[in-house]
């Protein structure tokens, strides 16, 4: 008997030592982890940051000041980096302050794009076939397919060639698998056409549902109204078409924003366009800032988008601008639209220091820069630049008094009169036409260089953290019913399968027989009613420690069934 109660005190002694230790760990434990989240709730809202918060408020309610913020990420920083991963951009010594747009901005070299302020805006002429497979995307804010000529009589499209190509072309989803804005163009050209069309209300709606149709078969985003030459008495009309069309694409278009861009002449601005009213109605007010040649060849310039010019009353896209803010045109919605192409002329001496030219042509960049670099290496070809114009120019004179001169834009200039258009506070720049370069790359490379970041903006870091545990917890959350509702089903699965297999007494004797398939089966059991108990609301605020307990009933009963089997007891 005295040996059974020296055996009994030992096993005592043992647990209650074990038992202190224990303790002793787990208030330890328990004391560093009440230390750090008490730290967590005098920093601040950091918990309701993340949505561990039960009692937390609208998410609208979590963006943080930047004071508050800055002295997180100093203080939190090893818990920020480790909920996002230490490869990712979302790291806390990442973050730059910008206290002119009131956001962070990160570093992050693998996703180099436009800057988020800037619009670059372009063109596909049907002309061009399926060299929108060869455009950089990724350099492009909106790309516009040219067009949709109108019919002035019904309103319908002139021009069904062209919209078949607009039916079968692959630009519209290569535009948004770069998350770029994809327009069609529509045109309507001439005095007598624009007249007509602006006279027949009939057709505007014509015009409406057709585009809305063609829009919603391609999925595209919008349009741009390309109307020229019509008289300065159809100046009202104009901006009463514009409104409907807007109002009545908005009803045909249900699905998506509708996105509309209205094209503007270099000159007669005020005669023709009430751009205060237009812009109302528009996303962007695009000012074709090229064909100035065209309204100065009496004046003798042959630049097509002469950046200035001497004569106070020549065109210039200076002139042009100005005469368009003056008007009252809002600068955050307009895009000034540059050449990729230049002129060509053909003139012969009388005998004068002067050569009497005549145009010849229009002429792409790609055209340009394959016809005037000569296959002689020992002869290059040097373009002079205007300084005024802010363009280059080619002069070749014969030997038979005549001579070719070639007026044309490359990446300085251009880079330049961009510059120019970014002064003026103006949202953007346009591209007439892309395809124009076609394998030449010295534009984008200014675009790149010039135009796009290497940073990401980043309104509240806390809010937006987006690491691996948090997407898990947050693809759990979103997905909660579902993952409920298969724990259900396997729930009843398995209680179906186990009555099926019940009915064996050889599956029965198996499992009670054995004190370990009993003590498996009992926790399987448990396990598996889980899932029910939570969906019927047993498993409330307080009822798992009743599981908890259970379970652990059920680990010391085995226990000790082990010991009885181990210890053999000897009879006095």
């Amino acid at each position: 008997m005295i040996h059974y109660l020296k055996i009994f005190l030992l096993l005592l002694f043992l647990n209650i030592f074990s038992g202190c230790k224990e303790y002793s760990k787990l208030k330890s434990g328990t004391r560093r982890v009440s230390s750090e989240l008490s730290l967590l709730k005098k920093s601040g809202n950091f918990i309701k940051g993340l949505g561990a918060d039960r009692n937390a408020p609208d998410s609208a309610d979590l963006v943080m000041t930047p004071i508050k913020q800055k002295n997180l990420l100093n203080s939190y920083d090893y818990l920020y980096d480790w909920l996002n991963g230490k490869n990712s951009t979302l790291r806390a010594d990442n973050f730059q302050w910008d206290s002119s747009r009131n956001t962070y901005t990160i570093f992050d070299s693998s996703s180099r794009r436009l800057h988020p302020d800037i619009e670059v805006y372009g063109w596909h002429p049907y002309f061009m076939g399926e060299l929108w497979k060869t455009y950089p995307y990724a350099l492009l804010s909106t790309i516009s397919f040219f067009s949709y000529a109108v019919d002035e009589e019904t309103g319908s499209y002139s021009n069904p060639d062209h919209i078949n190509q607009w039916r079968n072309i692959g630009m519209v989803d290569s535009a948004h698998a770069h998350n770029k804005r994809a327009l069609l163009t529509v045109s309507c050209h001439g005095d007598k056409q624009a007249n007509r069309f602006l006279e027949n209300n009939l057709a505007w709606t014509t015009l409406a549902d057709s585009v809305s149709s063609l829009l919603q078969e391609k999925n595209a985003d919008g349009v741009e109204l390309d109307f020229r030459n019509f008289s300065e008495d159809k100046r009202v009309a104009f901006v009463n078409f514009v409104k409907y069309f807007r109002e009545r694409m908005e009803k045909k278009i249900t699905n998506k924003i509708f996105y509309l861009a209205v094209s503007l002449p270099p000159g007669n601005v005020n005669q023709l366009f009430d751009v205060k009213e237009i812009q109302v109605y528009a996303e962007a007010m695009v000012i074709r800032g090229y064909d100035l040649h065209e309204l100065n060849q009496e004046k003798g310039y042959a630049a097509v988008a002469p950046l200035r010019v001497d004569d106070a009353e020549g065109f210039s896209l200076e002139s042009v601008v100005n005469e368009y803010l003056n008007a009252g045109i809002d600068a955050s919605k307009t895009i000034l639209a540059l050449p990729l192409y230049g002129t060509q002329w053909k003139g012969s001496n009388n005998g004068d220091d002067f050569y009497a030219s005549d145009f010849d042509k229009k002429i792409t960049y790609k055209e340009i820069k394959d016809l005037y670099n000569s296959l002689d290496t020992t002869l290059e070809l040097v373009a002079n630049l205007d300084p005024v114009m802010m363009t280059n120019y080619y002069m070749l004179e014969f030997p038979d008094s005549t001579n070719v001169e070639c007026w044309f834009d490359d990446d300085y200039t251009l880079g330049k009169k961009m510059n120019f258009a970014f002064a003026r506070k103006l949202k953007g720049v346009g591209l007439w036409a892309l395809g124009y370069d076609n394998g030449r790359s010295e534009i984008w490379n200014l675009i790149d260089k010039k135009l796009t970041t290497d940073t990401l903006e980043v309104t509240d870091p806390i809010m937006e953290i987006e690491g691996y545990p948090i997407k898990v917890a947050s693809y759990i959350d979103k997905h909660s019913n579902l993952f409920l509702t298969t724990s259900i089903i396997m729930a009843l699965a398995f209680l179906i399968a186990l009555l099926i297999a019940f009915s064996d007494w050889r599956v029965r004797d198996a499992i009670f027989n054995n004190q370990f398939n009993h003590f498996v089966f009992i926790i399987v059991a448990t396990l598996t009613i889980l899932p029910i108990l939570s969906m019927v609301g047993f498993l409330g605020r307080g009822k798992w420690q009743i599981v908890l307990s259970f379970l652990t009933g059920i680990l010391v009963g085995y226990v000790f069934l082990q010991l009885k089997t181990y210890l053999r007891f000897k009879r006095p």
